[in-house]
């Protein structure tokens, strides 16, 4: 067999490809790795890959997304509240291009942020109906709402003993400790800090790590307060997870949540004893929490003194 020239090769695999692709967009389900975006230039390589269950790769092939489409990664971001980042898996709309000089290589038309909103949704659903199965003392529906053992417990009158579970020098403790030192009334809180790590891999371990630290501390809180910033739905992963759902459904002292996520309530959010949307609402629920108990002591007061002053005049 005479050999031919490798250009003759790639040329005829550049034809078979356009006959068989060309003009013809394909719509394909993959995960993200080894991204390299250029925002200033307007383009983005990256490849994507197909994973069995057990995680090997049976699939790998590079794409990128060129200027004229470049503006699909905004309006993902945008429209999941999920930053474009590796290993998520997308529904991608994709043109397939061979070059005989760069090989082949998929354009990225267009991404389903349904698909991601529906995957998010589904893996939430899931951990919470394993929660649900396996801890019915903890976690139960009623009426379409769920219920915890933690949102039942009695609410102090006063909370003025926090544990405040953050990272160390973050935007939501900088906020949470600023709003409550700043609170209009005067009043003083005790805040013992429990710093970890609250995002990414292992980080739902290390707040549930602190939790067992709060409990075993022997110090009488009236609440516990988890706070972080805003980011994006990958940063908030850890308060989706089956480990964070059950201890925080369990815990036997109140937990407030304060993890600035305005798009999605997380699992954390649902289950906890109450939840607001950022660090600085967590700080404001205490003090109007404790000024509802004060007004509540001065119109006692009020009464008391009116009721005293009418059964002097009477005597």
């Amino acid at each position: 067999m005479s050999p031919i020239r490798l250009s003759d090769l790639a040329f005829t695999l550049e034809a078979v490809l356009d006959d068989a692709f060309g003009q013809k967009a394909v719509w394909v389900i993959a995960e993200t790795s080894d991204i390299k975006n250029y925002p200033d230039r307007g383009y983005c390589f990256l490849t994507l890959v197909e994973r069995e269950a057990g995680r090997e790769t049976v699939a790998k092939l590079e794409a990128c997304i060129w200027r004229r489409n470049y503006h699909i990664i905004k309006s993902f971001e945008k429209a999941t509240g999920v930053a474009f980042a590796r290993n998520i898996q997308l529904l991608l709309q994709v043109a397939v291009s061979f070059s005989p000089v760069y090989g082949l290589r998929l354009e990225i038309l267009q991404i389903d942020s349904s698909y991601t909103l529906g995957n998010i949704e589904r893996e939430r659903q899931a951990v919470l109906d394993a929660l649900l199965l396996d801890h019915p003392e903890l976690v139960w529906l009623e009426a379409g709402q769920y219920i915890t053992a933690n949102q039942l417990l009695p609410r102090p009158a006063v909370m003025q003993r926090i544990a405040l579970i953050t990272a160390p020098s973050s935007d939501g403790w900088r906020d949470f400790r600023h709003e409550l030192a700043q609170n209009p009334y005067g009043y003083d809180f005790v805040v013992d800090e429990y710093l970890t790590q609250i995002q990414g891999k292992g980080a739902e371990k290390a707040i549930a790590g602190q939790l067992d630290r709060i409990l075993n501390s022997g110090r009488a809180y009236d609440a516990v307060v988890i706070v972080r910033g805003g980011g994006s739905q990958l940063d908030f992963g850890s308060f989706d997870t089956y480990q964070m759902g059950h201890a925080v459904a369990g815990f036997p002292i109140p937990i407030l949540a304060g993890i600035g996520h305005e798009r999605n309530v997380s699992i954390t959010d649902l289950l906890c004893h109450e939840s607001v949307k950022t660090p600085t609402k967590a700080a404001a629920f205490l003090i109007d929490h404790n000024r509802s108990f004060e007004e509540s002591c001065l119109l006692l007061r009020d009464r008391l003194s009116l009721i005293t002053r009418d059964a002097l005049l009477m005597a």
